[in-house]
């Protein structure tokens, strides 16, 4: 038996072919459709529903161990000061010295950090979101010639972005900048900005790779030096204040200077050389580029000679990369009677061996006599899957780097043994301390009617007035 299909009428196919390519001309525009809606933000809507201008801002810190950016919210609500909502935060590293003789593969580093941003601002927003890169020590340290291969190639970079940008927008900074810059972030987000007693105030010590910055306004009747006087506007006020960047004076380009004393200390012909600042049981290689000579340290956690060390760098120019030499302890220290925020370095080592964010001096003389004591595998043993994971240098280094911050608190600045004036800190009511935000401030203005805003061309150094406020950190 033979079984047939059931007729189907007359037009009933036809009509049935075009119910199908309608069928595919709406999925072909929902399709085309697709894109834009997957391009929005969780900004959007959240945007939208201010009722107020908001704007955003790429603000990156080219540092000597890391690139990173702090895309920055803000909204208007009608106060000269923005309301700064989000600090949107991402790091790539090596750093873009790390590039020296590669510029375009610096250039390529960061565009990972344009990529991150571009997820959190929306579309419309991002043709007057500015960008800008700040470098700092590690490209201080190189020649003029590569310093300008690395920046113009980010330029280039910025340039072929969606943001809005200016040559002039991509610099190396003078370090006494970030000083008052990471100064006018600790005290905006603190809301102590516009204090007129300094006491109110807190001062800041930032400990990069490459320079280590100081900035506070002085307390009493103490004078400021006049190579570290600088004066900073703020609210229509003018304060004085302690600010300066030691350059190779960063945690990095001390472990270097060390490193470059051991090795000249080594026996002639000696293919390894004692290493007090190291833990013992462990050792590190020099890569100074020859094949001949000492290539080995030996650590020996010997804490006396690893200050003297200290001593040497503290008080001498050796072994460093600076135009114009200039020893730490040759320019006088700030008065250190108010409150200090430490971050960087000083939060990243100091936290993994403290059990206070709030240490004193002698809290961190006990934690510098506990690591020196131990061997690396020991240490490794306690702090191994906490401290630093991806780079055990730092393991080796922890007697080393307690050590000099160590000396440099009590020996250089002259903190207390048991005042609690230095607090450690990486955030601060959600937002990152550095000196990215006092930048950023200094970029923006209220908007004006009938005008886009704009960062100018020339950034002074006043920052907008700060209401009062009585907060606790």
């Amino acid at each position: 038996m033979i079984s047939s299909a059931p007729r189907i009428p007359r037009g009933f196919a036809a009509r049935g072919i075009e119910s199908k390519a309608g069928l595919v001309l709406l999925l072909a525009g929902l399709l085309a459709l697709l894109p834009a809606a997957l391009a929005e933000t969780e900004n959007d809507s959240r945007d939208a529903l201010e009722g107020l201008p908001v704007q955003y801002g790429l603000m990156m810190d080219a540092g000597s161990t890391g690139s990173r950016v702090h895309l920055y919210r803000w909204v208007w609500r009608g106060s000269e000061l923005p309301d700064i909502t989000d600090d949107y935060y991402l790091e790539v590293k090596p750093g873009l010295s790390s590039y020296a003789d590669n510029p375009e593969a610096a250039a390529e580093s960061i565009q990972p950090l344009l990529d991150f941003s571009m997820k959190h601002i929306p579309e419309a927003t991002r043709k007057t979101t500015w960008v800008k890169l700040t470098a700092t020590a590690g490209l201080r340290l190189l020649t003029q010639e590569q310093q300008d291969g690395l920046l113009d190639a980010v330029r280039r970079r910025f340039h072929a972005s969606p943001f809005e940008f200016k040559d002039e927008w991509v610099k190396i900074s003078e370090g006494v900048d970030e000083a008052v810059d990471a100064w006018l972030s600790a005290n905006y987000i603190m809301e102590s900005v516009v204090h007129d007693d300094p006491g109110s105030t807190v001062g800041t010590l930032d400990l990069g790779g490459g320079s280590m910055q100081i900035a506070c306004r002085p307390t009493g009747n103490s004078s400021i030096p006049e190579r570290s006087e600088y004066r900073v506007g703020v609210a229509g006020n003018n304060y004085d204040m302690y600010a300066i960047s030691h350059l190779s004076y960063g945690l990095m380009q001390a472990r270097r200077r060390i490193d470059a004393i051991v090795q000249g200390s080594a026996a002639p012909g000696a293919k390894t050389v004692e290493h007090p600042c190291l833990l013992k049981g462990t050792n590190i290689t020099f890569h100074d580029g020859t094949h001949d000579g000492v290539q080995h340290a030996i650590g020996t956690s010997d804490e006396a000679k690893c200050l003297e060390l200290q001593d040497q760098i503290f008080h001498g120019c050796a072994h460093t990369s600076d135009k114009v030499c200039s020893p730490m302890h040759g320019v006088p220290p700030p008065d250190t009677h108010g409150r200090f925020l430490a971050f960087s370095y000083f939060y990243d080592v100091l936290t993994e061996f403290l059990h206070t964010v709030t240490p004193t001096i002698r809290d961190i003389n006990e934690a510098r006599n506990r690591v020196c004591s131990v061997s690396g595998a020991e240490l490794h043993g306690k702090h191994g899957h906490t401290y630093e994971v991806k780079n055990p240098e730092f393991l080796k280094r922890a007697c080393q780097d307690i050590s000099y911050m160590y000396r440099l608190l009590a020996g250089y600045l002259g903190f207390h043994d048991d005042h609690n004036r230095i607090e450690l800190v990486k955030n601060v009511k959600g937002k990152e301390m550095s000196w990215t935000l006092g930048q950023t401030l200094r970029m923006l203005s209220p908007p004006v009617a009938d005008h886009p805003l704009e960062p100018p061309a020339h950034h002074s150094t006043s920052a907008p007035p700060l209401p009062h406020h009585n907060t606790e950190l």
